[in-house]
């Protein structure tokens, strides 16, 4: 965790899970939010997963979306908050995850599009790589650099 960015860690927080900090496995004002923004817009595109549900997802569990992967990822969640702290948590989580083109995890991302190590993303670099946790196809630095 201390070999990442402070900019790229802070990004990532702000966009998947700004109270990680300060919830437990689950996020209950969050899920809220999400499933009131879903139910008035008549849409589903707010999750109000948390980051240790992410983690869970990423671990654990297939992409499907449906009831019984929620509730899986609920109680590995859980389990994951008991055996590892919030640091470890979200260290796990930016070193899996998918940031496009075969790319798992930051160090892989930051080496591949910036020829640098994590540490030394910049604003502008993080801000990119953020997106790209939510449209890998779509916000990866290739990508925009072909726009």
């Amino acid at each position: 965790l201390d070999q990442i960015s402070p900019i790229y860690k802070e990004a990532v927080l702000e966009s998947e899970d700004r109270r990680f900090y300060q919830h437990g496995p689950v996020d209950y004002y969050g899920l809220a939010r999400a499933m009131l923004t879903n139910i008035t817009t008549f849409s589903f595109k707010e999750g109000g997963s948390t980051i240790t549900q992410q983690l869970s997802k990423n671990l654990c569990l297939s992409f499907e979306k449906d009831l019984s992967r929620k509730f899986a990822e609920v109680f590995i969640a859980r389990d994951l908050e008991k055996m590892y702290s919030k640091d470890e948590i979200l260290e796990m989580y930016l070193n899996i995850t998918y940031l496009g083109e075969g790319n798992y995890g930051i160090k892989e991302a930051s080496n591949y599009y910036y020829n640098i190590e994590p540490i030394e993303l910049n604003e502008e670099q993080a801000k990119v790589l953020v997106k790209t946790l939510k449209a890998p196809s779509v916000y990866n630095p290739s990508k925009l650099a072909e726009n």
